[in-house]
């Protein structure tokens, strides 16, 4: 029996009678992959497995697909990986155009899937941007089927347990002048609670809650059986999904969602297409939750539509501290990749729009990254003193299985590089000094090859 290749190919299939593409899929059989379509979806995609010596004979009846959206391998071969980063560049392709969730029905691929990935940085942000990654495993260590990938630049940390908690406002300031620590998502100092919801790999989902009125908002609910579940045990009124941008590992969820609970509103970015978005918002654009302003912030780089959402009361418009969900631009300690957008568009993003804020914001990140963003750090800034107390708080934090979200905009300014490009001493350890452009670049490289 001839060995099996795997051809991938991604094209535009037009519509003659809507004007439009549509999409259309073909997989092997017995079928162990499948495509689910997002909202608007314009590309088509198939995955064709044949014998070998026919490979490509198959191609030529696809004269259409781009030669760089196409790959031919023989498993175990060293063209499996090429071909695989060929399949991973068209899911790229196809994930910036439309939104195409790639899920894995099949328990041995799914085991077999994170093996076949190759350690290729560039294959990384392609897998990442296409929404595709390793299953999470069983409780007996089996890999799971059924769930969207995004395992790419995610980290294998554990995300921690959803929970509330509570600090006075005191105690909040004493911690503030004295220690590089983070702070409780239900903090009376801050202007609303904020419910932590560990989904995929290591990202956080959010429960936004009014106190007034316990109407509340979820923020990129990727997994939103487990939001919905933290909604109903929390006992609040969600009313309103906020997306902060078209990575499926924060809107993977939307439609879903949507589906289970026509009455929530999504809401999203009205510079890119997102899943499932109904309500599309954009820079300064307000709107209410109970007593909360949400005010809607661009900060185009890591996606070109990316919004970040600060949120303020009506009641209690001095004296609270703000909230800032970040989504993948400023994360603890770190920043997102530039995906979609440059150096200067995320100096704009952290140092005119973010750094602009209250220096009491707390900063809601997407991912839990803050311990190897804090390391990264050190090595660009080693004698930094919050720094150091910083990274020792959340050695503490990640052994007992503790968040370090929430952060604040004053803290990011003293221990994050990416905040800190206009600081000498970074601009010297990046041999960039006068130039925070630069610096902000070279960061970024240095970061990405680490």
């Amino acid at each position: 029996m001839q060995p099996k290749a795997l051809l991938s190919l991604a094209s535009v299939c037009p519509s003659s009678s809507m004007g439009r593409a549509s999409l259309s899929s073909c997989s092997f059989s017995p079928s162990p992959l499948q495509f689910s379509r997002g909202a608007s979806s314009l590309f088509a995609s198939s995955l064709l497995c044949v014998p070998a010596s026919s490979a490509s004979a198959t191609r030529s009846r696809f004269s259409s697909v781009p030669a760089a959206a196409a790959g031919v391998c023989a498993p175990g071969s060293q063209s499996s990986r090429a071909a695989f980063a060929f399949f991973c560049s068209s899911l790229l392709f196809l994930n910036r155009s439309a939104s195409l969730p790639l899920r894995c029905t099949d328990r041995a691929l799914s085991a077999r899937l994170p093996s076949l990935l190759p350690p290729s940085a560039g294959l990384a942000d392609a897998l990442r941007l296409s929404g595709v990654t390793t299953p999470p495993a069983s409780a007996g260590g089996e890999a799971q089927p059924g769930f969207c990938y995004s395992r790419s630049l995610h980290s294998a940390a554990v995300p921690p347990s959803a929970a509330f908690s509570s600090r006075s406002a005191n105690a909040e300031r004493n911690a503030m002048a004295t220690h590089m620590n983070g702070f409780d998502p239900l903090d009376p100092a801050q202007v609303a609670d904020v419910m932590l919801v560990p989904t995929l790999s290591d990202n956080y989902a959010y429960l936004l809650v009014d106190r007034e009125t316990k109407e509340a908002a979820c923020v990129d609910p990727a997994e939103p059986q487990k939001v919905l579940a933290a909604a109903k045990k929390a006992g609040v009124d969600l009313k309103m999904c906020l997306c902060t941008h078209k990575h499926l590992d924060h809107s993977g969820g939307n439609e879903e969602l949507a589906q289970r609970h026509p009455e929530i509103q999504v809401v999203g970015s009205g510079y890119e297409r997102t899943p499932g978005v109904q309500k599309m918002v954009r820079d300064g654009d307000v709107f209410s939750l109970g007593s909360l302003r949400i005010r809607v912030l661009h900060a185009p780089c890591h996606t070109g539509g990316h919004v970040l959402y600060f949120v303020t009361s009506s009641k209690h418009p001095e004296g609270k501290a703000p909230i800032l969900f970040t989504g993948d631009t400023l994360f603890v300690g770190g920043c997102g990749r530039f995906f979609e957008g440059t150096a200067q568009q995320m100096c704009h993003a952290l140092l005119d729009v973010i750094r602009s804020l209250p220096k009491a914001t707390r900063v809601y990140c997407g991912h839990e990254y803050t311990k190897s963003n804090l390391e990264f750090a050190l090595k660009v800034e080693p004698s930094n003193k919050d720094l150091q107390e910083k990274y020792a708080w959340t050695v503490e934090q990640r052994k007992a299985n503790k968040p370090t979200v929430p952060s604040s905009v004053e803290q990011e300014m003293r221990y994050n590089p990416f905040m800190r490009v206009e600081e000498k001493a970074v601009q010297e350890a990046m041999h960039a000094v006068g130039d925070k452009v630069e610096t902000m670049q070279r960061l970024r490289d240095l970061k990405n090859r680490s």
